[in-house]
């Protein structure tokens, strides 16, 4: 029997904002054990980089909890090192390493950066993490970062 915060996942993998994501290549379920997600998200071409990065979601307390990601390393199951993480301005502001030791995505949706940023509220509110929130409000902050101009690959 599921527990709450994985039917709602659940629920939301099989909305329609998840699958419509999955139906224009922007992401794709990689696996689910309960309570982590691996969801590669899809990048453009780039010189030597991959098409997708994997994000390993913590997802305890789902919804009400903002989930997690840390980026990933499918094929070694392990936090993906610096040199496999996307680089660019802002995707590589976001993919930092220099920050709770690259553990977890710079950004208003993920619990542990939001934890230490109080005052992202309000300079990000748009971006920031609710329960009404699902998991493609996380996934479309990185795609936008990954889909900038500025984005070089690795």
């Amino acid at each position: 029997m599921a527990t709450p915060d994985e039917a709602a996942f659940g629920a939301d993998l099989d909305g329609g904002a998840f699958r419509a994501g999955v139906l224009q290549g922007r992401w794709s379920l990689l696996s689910l054990a309960w309570p982590n997600a691996v969801i590669a998200v899809h990048a453009p071409w780039r010189t030597g980089a991959p098409d997708a990065y994997a994000l390993r979601f913590e997802l305890t307390n789902y919804p009400s909890d903002a989930p997690t990601a840390t980026p990933w390393d499918v094929l070694r199951g392990v936090l993906l090192g610096p040199e496999g993480r996307p680089k660019g301005h802002l995707v590589g502001f976001m993919f930092r390493t220099d920050w709770e030791g690259g553990r977890a995505l710079y950004a208003p949706c993920d619990r542990v950066a939001i934890a230490g940023h109080g005052d992202w509220s309000q300079q990000y509110a748009g971006w920031m993490w609710d329960a009404s929130k699902d998991i493609t409000h996380y996934l479309r902050l990185v795609w936008d970062r990954l889909n900038d101009p500025e984005y070089t690959g690795l």
